[in-house]
């Protein structure tokens, strides 16, 4: 069962209803006067997914992730926001619940920013960093402290080709797993490889007691547009159309320079590079 809130009907979004609206109405989300739904059995997931094949990253994501949420209260505010982060294109509702995180960054100018998580590899960044140079671009690498201590060649080598890093933790590890000592621990860790700023969480879950600790030293991205490239079931005609469609000045848009995306990295980004070139937009790093 879904209902799509007549305010968000550009962005095709669906919410997931709760088994405790109670609960609901006195979280922060409910000044939004949306409805959120638990599914309840397979037949009403794969039904749901007919009409949201365009907007998630695939079938299997979408099923599993649904399958996993669990009924909504107060202690549980995050079921929300592991629906969202697959989508691909974050709302701006959403947004707008966590300003002190950065989600786009207009210009004046019609701007994008792409991002690359996960490596540095030597292979795939390789790769990137080729494609994006052969159209005069830069791009923003986030990289995984582990990955950078593998290969520190690479991790130079998008330094002095000119393109921007960023801190991935050390272990690529999910803020929501781990208390904070733990977690800003893999922080510093990953910062004696990665001299950065910028700092981008893993799966993009942190805590927001996480949040605070970092902020003063970091600038947290999160981003606007996910390619969703690492998902091994991807349509890819449905996710470069979704790029381009959801595509605005300020965006900052995912990918992802590891193996497990190499296959639709590799068939996404000239594509979308393409499109960003006819299209007229600059694109920068943060």
């Amino acid at each position: 069962m879904t209902s799509k809130h007549k305010g968000f009907n550009s962005l095709n979004f669906t919410y997931f209803q709760i088994n405790n609206y109670a609960s609901f109405t006195k979280t922060p989300f409910s000044k939004f006067k949306c409805k959120i739904y638990v599914l309840k059995s397979d037949r009403t997931i794969n039904k749901t997914h007919k009409s949201l094949n365009k907007d998630f990253c695939g079938k299997e994501m979408v099923i599993n992730r649904l399958r996993n949420l669990k009924p909504f209260d107060l202690t549980y505010t995050s079921s929300i926001f592991a629906a969202l982060i697959w989508y691909q294109s974050i709302p701006t509702f959403m947004q707008n619940l966590f300003p002190s995180l950065t989600w786009s960054k207009k210009g004046k100018e019609k701007t994008v920013y792409l991002t690359f998580d996960d490596g540095p590899h030597p292979q795939i960044t390789n790769w990137v960093m080729d494609c994006l140079e052969q159209n005069g671009l830069k791009g923003t690498f986030f990289c995984v402290g582990d990955n950078a201590r593998r290969y520190p060649e690479t991790l130079q080598s998008i330094k002095s080709r000119g393109h921007v890093l960023g801190n991935h933790t050390m272990h690529h590890i999910k803020g929501w797993n781990h208390t904070n000592e733990d977690y800003l621990a893999d922080v510093e860790k990953c910062a004696e490889f990665v001299d950065s700023k910028l700092f981008r969480p893993p799966y993009g879950r942190i805590k927001p007691s996480q949040v605070r600790a970092l902020k003063n030293d970091y600038q947290i991205v999160m981003w606007s547009l996910l390619s969703c490239d690492f998902d091994k079931n991807l349509d890819q005609a449905s996710a470069i159309d979704g790029l381009k469609r959801r595509t605005k000045n300020g965006s900052i848009v995912v990918f992802h320079d590891s193996e497990k995306a190499e296959k639709n990295l590799k068939h996404l980004l000239p594509q979308y590079i393409e499109f960003l070139n006819q299209e007229g937009y600059l694109c920068k790093t943060l």
